[in-house]
């Protein structure tokens, strides 16, 4: 069951506290910048849910 597997991994992965939806924008787009564009999706996601 890979999908089922995959969409357990994403939804679990979801922290159970609020977060101030600014702090999460300005986290992205730290992890998205210019020096670091490079980088896949699969990673992108990864530095994203640390």
């Amino acid at each position: 069951y890979p999908l089922i597997t995959t969409a357990a991994k994403d939804l679990l992965a979801i922290p159970s506290a609020k977060v101030n939806i600014e702090r999460l924008f300005s986290k992205g787009r730290d992890i998205i910048s210019i020096r670091r564009i490079a980088l896949n999706a699969n990673t992108i996601r990864i530095l994203q849910l640390l």
